[in-house]
C-alpha cells in the first residue's frame, strides 16, 4: 500500500550529504543499498518532498515541452531544505558555509550554493513545484545544466551555479549555442549574484 516506511525515509535523508561532495551528485539508491530499488523507496521519497525535508531535482532526457514527458524517472538529485541541516552535519557554524577561506566544506562548496539558489527559487519564482537539471554531449564532451524552469510563455529557462571566481559557463554557452530558441539563461557566480546571459555574453 501507500504506508510510509520511516526507515527508507530516515535512510534517504541521511545519505544525501555522501553525494552533496560528488562531481556528479546524481542520487543512486544502489550505491548506499545494493538491493534497493526505486520503486520500494518511492513513498519514502515523496514523504521527504510532502514534508518539505529535501528538494528534488529531476534529469530532462532533453529539454522539451512539456517537461514532464521528458523525465528521466531514475536520475534525480537531492538537496536539503535546510541549510543548518549541512552545517550541522558538517560541524561548522551555519554562518561559515560561504566563507571562501573555509577548507571543511570544499567539497560540498557547488552543493550549498545550489541548495541556496534551489531554495529562494522555489519561494520566489517557481510556478510550480518541479525542479529540472539536463546532462548533454557536444562534440564527445559532457556539459550539464543545474537547473532547467520554465517560464509563463514555456520557454526554458537553463541556470548554472558556480561558486568558484574561476569558473565559466561553459555548459550554458554550449547549449545557447545548440538551442537558438532559447532566449537567455541565468548564471550565478561566486557570491551568488545573478547574471542574466545570452549566446553572445555567455561565451
Amino acid at each position: 500500500g501507500n504506508r510510509i516506511d520511516k526507515n527508507k525515509a530516515i535512510f534517504i535523508f541521511e545519505n544525501i550529504i555522501n553525494f552533496l561532495a560528488k562531481e556528479n551528485k546524481t542520487y543512486s539508491l544502489s550505491i548506499v543499498d545494493k538491493n534497493a530499488r526505486y520503486r520500494d523507496y518511492e513513498n519514502a521519497l515523496l514523504y521527504l518532498l510532502k514534508t518539505h525535508l529535501v528538494n528534488e531535482v529531476r534529469c530532462l532526457d532533453k529539454i522539451q515541452f512539456p517537461f514532464l514527458n521528458q523525465v528521466l524517472n531514475s536520475k534525480f538529485k537531492l538537496f536539503y531544505l535546510d541549510l543548518g541541516f549541512i552545517s550541522y552535519l558538517l560541524n561548522i557554524d551555519q554562518n561559515d558555509l560561504f566563507q571562501k577561506e573555509n577548507e571543511n566544506i570544499n567539497n560540498y562548496r557547488g552543493s550549498i550554493g545550489e541548495s541556496f539558489v534551489i531554495n529562494e527559487i522555489k519561494t520566489k519564482l517557481i510556478r510550480n513545484n518541479n525542479l529540472y537539471y539536463y546532462k548533454f554531449i557536444n562534440n564527445g564532451v559532457s556539459y550539464e545544466i543545474d537547473l532547467v524552469l520554465s517560464d509563463v510563455n514555456n520557454t526554458a529557462i537553463p541556470i548554472e551555479i558556480k561558486t568558484s571566481s574561476k569558473a565559466k559557463a561553459k555548459s550554458l554557452f554550449q547549449l545557447l549555442k545548440l538551442n537558438s530558441e532559447i532566449e537567455y539563461a541565468l548564471y550565478f557566480s561566486t557570491n551568488l549574484d545573478m547574471k542574466i546571459l545570452n549566446y553572445q555574453n555567455a561565451k
